[in-house]
């Protein structure tokens, strides 16, 4: 058995420390428009209504939204609404901190996030009427509305650490709301300090307070509810904006290391209609909450000689759902499928689920039985699972977009605790006096295979020292399946350099050789000589607490191998393989008959066209330069055919084409 790890030869003893982020990768490395995207289309009509549940970008929809600085996701909140949310933070539209050096001492405004202008008496349809004229006669009145939630939420539930970073009141942070009056004036209309430890249930959810509702189906969000009925802000070009006020964490004047995204506030479900009676919060919705825990049962990808089936499935799919409405009857299926496109699952349960309003019984949970679909014949594929809820057709669904849900089930040629997205930085400081310490990281090997080389998350930081921050990639033997030897047996490269990478979000190291992996457990990890903070990416959407380890001092003083307690998953992978790839950042192989695939026009502002001459394309898939899949689709095509793109904030992006002949990529500029 092979163990690598992480070193630290200082003279003090240390411990894990997780610390708020100070960049976010996923939008760091966009090519996106600086300035606000005024809209070309006259003013959006009634109703206006946006839950964020588009997967296709990290930013806000264009049809509805100005501006890009808040970040689109579902790694963040807690039991949001519906699946997906704006995440207000002190990161900008490129993932950056806010221009911190002087920002440092006191709360700044940080992200906006403007709508585009609304014509608010389309809700008379052909015959406009004077907004004022109608909101005096008490006919109509039109309401704002969502739902909010202040960031550092629990990564599970209330029992774990935390997800994010709370706004902090002492320092100022808020969450505002701001209507545009008809004199072009940015008015605040809403604000709160709220901290989510101090909600009090019983204020907005009275159902909620019933002792037989468990704590975890309670409502984690405010909603709001505003009445737009002065004359100020009911014209036609109506527009309003979110912002928030936010602070940097209170030790980076002494320590330029500690920058951090700042506390964090989420919102969802914003809407905008008319109502002839009171405000009702009761819409016709029903919608996935969150995404589904992963489907391997200790992984999010794993290399496919390592697959067992069965034994490595979940018996059940845990599905959460959301009713917005009073009463619904919905009709839900799942579909597998491989990377070539073809659906390898198909079912439809007999009994069709009755999801009960929330007001009344908060989540609707269904487990999903799982078979074992995924073919054991060692060979490297990705499937994806559509997991769909429908209403039926005459009583159709407000939002399309969080009525399906998809899941990747990766069995390449690495393993991943990891779901590829960072809530925090993971590292080691100093504790006291002296100490060796060593982190490992804990993999099965059930097949003997051979380790060509690591990937691992570095988080950008602007810590000044990082530049001297190297580090020796190392191997050591396992006595067993604890982390118990650590006799050195084989150092590959020294005084390596962490890397930003600039296509995929992991930095890989590869071996000059592959290194022979025998069946038991395999460790990976890092040998630094400093004791410079290194900022890697840690995921607390999914655990891996019983397979990370420092090599420190316990109680009594006495060095030994202890687990790390925090929730969550460091962003290393071991990747496995015959020989080092001879093009490591590659997304995708390229073989010879790439080059008579033509992708045209490029750059494009709205539509390119692939052509394939003989040769059949699948699926394809949209990737920014991040690695984050921006959407998928399944076609079947040798003749032309065209991709819209118009949706993309402009970049750069890979195009990743599945053709009977292979795997092709290309690169693509939306302009």
């Amino acid at each position: 058995m092979l163990l690598t790890g992480l070193v630290l030869t200082s003279q003090a003893q240390n411990r894990v420390e997780l610390r708020d982020l100070e960049v976010n990768k996923m939008l760091h490395n966009a090519e996106i428009q600086q300035q606000q995207r005024k809209s070309l289309e006259p003013p959006l009509s009634l109703p206006f209504l946006d839950d964020f549940s588009s997967p296709r970008s990290p930013y806000p929809n264009p049809k509805f939204w100005q501006d890009n600085k808040v970040f689109i996701n579902t790694n963040f909140p807690l039991l949001p609404p519906t699946i997906g949310v704006a995440t207000f933070d002190a990161l900008d539209e490129n993932g950056q901190l806010y221009d911190p050096e002087h920002l440092a001492s006191y709360p700044f405004s940080a992200d906006t996030l403007t709508s585009q202008p609304i014509r608010l008496d389309s809700v008379w349809g052909s015959n406009p009427r004077d907004l004022w004229e109608a909101a005096q006669s008490g006919d109509t009145t039109v309401f704002f509305s969502f739902y909010y939630q202040p960031g550092g939420g629990f990564g599970n539930l209330w029992e774990s650490t935390l997800r994010g970073r709370q706004p902090v009141h002492q320092k100022g942070d808020l969450l505002i709301l701001e209507f545009l009056n008809h004199a072009g004036e940015w008015n605040e209309i809403w604000s709160t300090e709220d901290s989510l430890q101090d909600y009090n249930f019983e204020t907005f959810c009275p159902p909620c307070m019933d002792p037989d509702v468990p704590e975890q189906d309670k409502p984690f969000f405010k909603q709001v509810a505003i009445p737009i009925d002065t004359k100020d802000y009911l014209y036609n070009g109506f527009q309003f904006r979110f912002r928030n006020i936010t602070s940097l964490d209170q030790n980076f004047e002494t320590d330029p290391s500690r920058q951090s995204a700042g506390g964090q506030w989420h919102i969802d479900y914003v809407h905008i209609d008319a109502y002839s009676d009171e405000f009702t919060p009761f819409l016709n919705d029903i919608a996935f909450v969150e995404p589904s825990q992963r489907v391997l049962k200790e992984f999010q990808a794993m290399p496919a000689r390592q697959f067992r089936g069965a034994a490595d499935l979940v018996s059940e799919i845990p599905l959460l759902f959301r009713n917005m409405n009073d009463s619904a009857q919905a009709d839900y299926q799942y579909q597998i499928f491989n990377q070539a496109g073809d659906i390898v699952h198909d079912i439809a349960p007999s009994n069709q689920p009755h999801i009960p309003p929330f007001f009344l019984d908060g989540f609707f949970r269904l487990n999903i039985p799982l078979e074992n679909p995924f073919p054991i014949d060692k060979k490297p594929d990705t499937f994806e699972i559509y997991h769909t809820m429908k209403q039926p057709a005459d009583n159709s669904d407000r939002i399309a977009d969080n009525d399906t849900m998809i899941q990747i089930v990766s069995l390449s040629n690495y393993y991943a605790y990891d779901d590829g997205t960072p809530e925090m930085n993971f590292g080691f400081v100093v504790q006291a006096e002296r100490a060796t310490s060593r982190f490992a990281y804990q993999f099965p090997m059930r097949e003997k295979d051979t380790l060509i080389g690591v990937q691992i998350w570095f988080n950008p930081t602007k810590y000044p020292n990082m530049d001297r921050a190297l580090f020796d990639l190392t191997v050591w033997n396992a006595v067993s399946d604890g982390a118990s030897d650590t006799t050195l047996r084989y150092v590959e490269r020294d005084l390596l350099p962490p890397q930003h990478a600039e296509t995929i979000g992991f930095s890989e190291y590869w071996f000059e050789e592959p290194v022979y992996v025998d069946t038991g457990s395999l460790f990976i990890g890092f040998q630094q000589h400093h004791n410079i903070y290194l900022c890697m990416g840690f995921d607390q959407n999914n655990n891996a607490e019983n397979r990370m380890f420092l090599y420190g001092m316990d109680r009594d003083n006495q060095f030994k191998w202890i687990p790390v307690l925090n929730y969550g998953a460091v962003m290393m992978r071991p990747v496995f393989g015959s020989q080092r790839p001879p093009e490591p950042t590659a997304i995708c192989r390229q073989d010879d008959f790439a080059e008579h695939i033509n992708v045209f026009p490029n750059p494009s502002d709205g539509m390119v066209f692939v052509e394939s001459p003989e040769i059949l394309v699948n699926s394809y898939e949209i990737y920014n330069m991040n690695g984050q899949r921006m959407f998928t689709s399944r076609t079947s095509h040798i003749a032309p055919f065209s991709i819209n793109i118009s949706y993309l904030p402009r970049g750069v992006y890979i195009l990743v084409l599945h053709t009977e002949k292979g795997v092709v990529s290309k690169k693509i500029i939306r302009q």
